[in-house]
């Protein structure tokens, strides 16, 4: 009886413990125009200098898995291996998600299974195929956030609509015709230069017409979502 009491009591704690716990998520993804075959990682775009192990900073997006709408939008920096991270509130507790991540001028990955938020770290690995919706692009075995989402067709530049279309390209050519260059949303290969490359990864991708598996809003322009902007750097080493 009293082992059972003891038992009982342990049992409680460790829920309320757990129940008022934030959750650590990382979530790993791999950008398409940033990733180099040649090293199995990604080239890193912020600052390759004075920080060569960060690649850029990514959304991180939970989405109701009933009905699909955004709950829970972050920033995380991401290092060149694709690992993020971020702290989940301990308010959303006891539900369940979808998780995705995007890149500054990629669509999203979309996990296939939900993941249960309860206050104990989580790891979603989205540059595997099989834990994505859809059909990523895949490279060397590894599934790709396609890369030339850097338009809306209401919006312009710099904003997300969840599609590749004529908007993206027809922006891309005029960054290419003007050279741009350094940390712009239209250098889909983080070489710090607008060129050839940039547009044929471009043109490519809006050829195949991708678009967004689920369609997650995490603008400035969204409402009834919590919204937490990451500070400082929080980056996984392999």
């Amino acid at each position: 009886m009293f082992q059972k009491s003891i038992y009982l009591i342990i049992s409680f704690l460790f829920l309320v413990i757990f129940s008022n716990a934030q959750t650590q998520l990382t979530v790993r993804g791999f950008a398409e125009g940033f990733y180099r075959p040649g090293t199995g990682q990604m080239v890193a775009v912020v600052d390759p200098v004075n920080s060569p192990l960060i690649c850029d900073t990514a959304e991180i997006a939970l989405l109701n898995d009933t009905n699909y709408s955004t709950e829970y939008c972050t920033k995380s920096v991401i290092n060149i291996n694709g690992y993020g991270v971020c702290t989940i509130p301990a308010t959303l507790n006891g539900k369940t998600f979808i998780v995705g991540i995007k890149c500054r001028n990629t669509l999203h990955l979309y996990s296939i299974f939900s993941i249960l938020i309860n206050g104990q770290p989580v790891i979603v690995d989205l540059t595997a195929p099989q834990n994505c919706c859809g059909s990523p692009i895949v490279v060397q075995g590894f599934a790709m956030a396609a890369s030339g989402e850097i338009s809306s067709s209401v919006l312009g530049l710099g904003f997300y609509d969840g599609i590749m279309e004529a908007q993206d390209i027809g922006d891309m050519g005029n960054s290419v015709f003007y050279q741009d260059s350094g940390y712009v949303i239209t250098d889909l290969t983080g070489d710090g230069y607008v060129d050839s490359l940039d547009y044929f990864l471009e043109q490519n991708n809006v050829n195949f017409t991708y678009v967004d598996f689920y369609f997650s809003d995490c603008s400035s322009l969204a409402t009834n979502i919590i919204k937490i902007e990451k500070k400082g750097f929080n980056i996984i080493p392999n």
